[in-house]
């Protein structure tokens, strides 16, 4: 059986070198410290995938009052080699075809090794931590970020005051829990630039997420069928 795993396209060809080294992706038990990594045979990434700024101008992100921040499309797939070793702390995702009952439920997950102190000094996680913060619908999202990112409907935001995602979870998983089961809805994509918001207020500057449902043909046809999206039922 062929094994994949999804993340964000920004993440991955910074990893990876731009394309010339394989990822090294880590699995493991989650109270435990990382273990040996795996190593990626390919990486397929979204024809459509943009980091440009809104206006045409590449810049970083606030050093134009007038533009905002635009990131596209930041989605890749991964295949593991060798294939990964299914138990009850590594499960196959689940991602529906349609999710619009899913990003109804407020609450939310999400999980990874990233900072969990940002200020005076970023610190990293030695074990896998998750953490609850609520799923905002479309128009908070928009009017959270404003004129500082464009947001469209590709994706999601969520966040909760001192808790959310930090630099190192970028292309970790946001789920929710529906009928007993756990549905990844999102990508972790980018979030607040600022240390002290990142830290203290993704409530009101939420991190930005790949909707993982708008693309189920992308995974169908990168994975060569062995992966699509279900029914929630």
């Amino acid at each position: 059986m062929r094994f994949f795993s999804i993340l964000a396209f920004l993440c991955a060809s910074i990893s990876a070198s731009f394309l010339e080294e394989p990822i090294m992706m880590e699995l493991d038990e989650p109270a435990l410290s990382p273990a040996d990594p795996q190593e990626s045979m390919e990486l397929l990434r979204h024809l459509n995938f943009s980091n440009l700024v809104y206006g045409g101008r590449q810049a970083r992100p606030g050093q134009f009052p007038q533009q905002a921040f635009l990131l596209l499309d930041d989605i890749a797939v991964v295949e593991f080699s060798p294939a990964v070793t299914l138990n009850r702390n590594t499960k196959l995702a689940k991602i529906a075809t349609d999710d619009s009952k899913l990003l109804r439920i407020r609450k939310s997950y999400v999980t990874g090794y990233g900072t969990v102190t940002e200020t005076p000094l970023p610190r990293i996680s030695s074990v896998l931590l998750w953490s609850e913060i609520t799923l905002f619908s479309p128009s908070e999202c928009r009017q959270k970020w404003r004129n500082r990112a464009v947001i469209n409907d590709k994706q999601i935001c969520a966040g909760a005051n001192k808790k959310g995602t930090g630099k190192g979870d970028s292309g970790g998983p946001i789920q929710v829990l529906f009928n007993k089961k756990l549905w990844q809805v999102g990508l972790t994509s980018f979030g607040p630039a600022n240390p002290y918001d990142s830290e203290h207020n993704q409530d009101r500057f939420p991190t930005v997420f790949t909707r993982v449902s708008s693309y189920c043909d992308f995974l169908r046809n990168s994975t060569n069928g062995a992966f699509s999206c279900t029914n929630t039922g």
